[in-house]
């Protein structure tokens, strides 16, 4: 038995993972993996090998360059995946896109705006050459019902022009349309029929450019309504049907603090709430939809450097937390029973820690400090993933930390290390797990079941 011991520790050891096995309680360490860079934006889980195991795909930035997958259950290196010119800022996307009844892997290449999408050994399906560079999260779904699945993604502007937003044949990479807006497109695609013609359309924010919201048909791209904002947007948007009438709102929050729940078929707001003791900027990351209190209506999970919950049909905040750290939380907060007691948690990250709140009170029920090295300069800038990595009924925590620095010659100190790190007991029954950033391919803010082949439900 020892020697077995011994021969699977060198043996994870060369493959990069490190597992460990000495503590088993709520926030102990299932195994870590080094990198030479952290990872930005999201990454995503799926068993993209089809063993029946999940894999975790996320890509570095600078001095990695790499997205890498992990096999879920110890941390081993299952394959990695240079990029053409780097960094990866990209969230993973992990989705069948050609309808093969297999996991693609899709992400953008930062630099250069090449969109991959790779099978689930690493290997190239197609690519698609954008007109700039790209930092935002692809997102895929059906969006005209015709039994084929499109992928949406935002470009950086373009010399003497703007951003492009982009809807690509799942299946080819061929582009199927294509529109331009100004300033970037930093944000995820949001994903919605907002007004009730049976198609997916397309909800992009504008980062450096005329701080608007749009709202594009799924069909051709036309603009079926824009929401002034009045300030920068990076991420993305939620959306739910909060009033039960069968049309979505939809939840926009700009860096300054402003949280708007708008009408989804017209672009109206709702109301409009003020984010108290945030700076201008600190509100970088996107919203989360919870049901908190187990209603049916879930609440909005605003994230600055501190989280603040919002009651959705009034804008009021329910409660915000006092967090001792400096930073924002930077991609948001992920939701699901990581406790296993029924009730849904939020979890996110800030500086070097990583939090575990009761969604219906903000109360901190744990925390962990994930420090790599001694060194001020490193952050965990990624978002959680939630999912059981090694099969035993709980779901785990899944992120990446590390020092990220885009100047030369200084990007070549860059380290990363992606960690997992164990969740509650277990309970009766399965745990919803959050697979990928924004809770689904449509990216709207909490988990959503699959299309089904006639009809959608938000």
């Amino acid at each position: 038995m020892l020697h077995r011991c011994v021969a699977l520790a060198l043996l994870l050891a060369f493959a990069g993972g490190r597992l460990e096995g000495q503590k088993q309680g709520p926030g102990s360490t299932l195994w870590t993996f080094d990198t030479r860079a952290p990872s930005f934006g999201s990454g995503a889980a799926g068993d993209i090998d089809g063993d029946g195991k999940p894999e975790v795909v996320f890509g570095t930035y600078f001095n990695g360059e790499h997205v890498y997958a992990l096999n879920g259950e110890d941390g081993s290196l299952a394959w990695k995946f240079k990029s053409r010119g780097g960094p990866i800022d990209t969230s993973i996307l992990i989705h069948d896109v050609n309808g093969d009844q297999k996991l693609e892997v899709i992400f953008g290449d930062s630099a250069r705006g090449v969109l991959f999408c790779l099978d689930g050994a690493g290997k190239e399906v197609w690519t698609f050459q954008g007109q700039s560079g790209t930092d935002s999260p692809a997102a895929a779904a059906d969006l005209d019902g015709d039994g084929t699945v499109e992928v949406v993604y935002g470009t950086m502007k373009v010399r003497r022009g703007g951003a492009r937003v982009n809807v690509l044949a799942g299946k080819t990479g061929q582009l199927v349309w294509s529109v331009e807006v100004p300033g970037h497109v930093q944000s995820e695609p949001g994903l919605v029929d907002v007004n009730g013609d049976g198609v997916l359309d397309v909800l992009v924010t504008s980062w450096r450019g005329d701080d608007r919201l749009r709202a594009l048909s799924g069909k051709d791209g036309t603009e079926l309504w824009h929401f002034e904002v009045g300030d920068w947007v990076y991420h993305g948007v939620s959306f739910h049907d909060f009033d039960r009438d069968r049309r979505p709102e939809i939840v926009v929050a700009d860096r300054k603090g402003s949280v708007w729940l708008l009408a989804g078929e017209t672009g109206k707001p709702v109301w409009k709430a003020g984010i108290e003791g945030e700076k201008p900027g600190q509100v970088f990351g996107p919203t989360t939809l919870v049901d908190s209190n187990g209603n049916g209506v879930p609440e909005i999970a605003v994230a600055g450097r501190n989280l603040h919950l919002l009651d959705a049909r009034t804008g009021k905040v329910r409660w915000r937390t006092n967090l001792p750290g400096k930073t924002t939380i930077m991609r948001g907060a992920a939701t699901a029973d990581v406790n296993g007691d029924g009730k849904p948690e939020l979890v996110f990250a800030q500086d070097r820690t990583v939090y575990v709140l009761a969604a219906a009170t903000g109360k901190i029920l744990w925390t962990r400090s994930v420090a790599v090295r001694n060194d001020p300069q490193e952050y965990i800038k990624s978002a959680p993933l939630l999912v059981d990595l090694d099969g035993d009924g709980r779901l785990d925590i899944f992120m990446v930390t590390g020092r990220a620095d885009g100047r030369r010659p200084q990007r070549e100190q860059n380290y990363g290390q992606a960690f997992a790190l164990r969740g509650g007991a277990p309970r009766a029954g399965q745990a919803l797990p959050w697979l990928t950033f924004r809770g689904s391919p449509r990216r709207g803010g909490q988990v959503l079941p699959p299309d089904p082949p006639a009809r959608r439900e938000l």
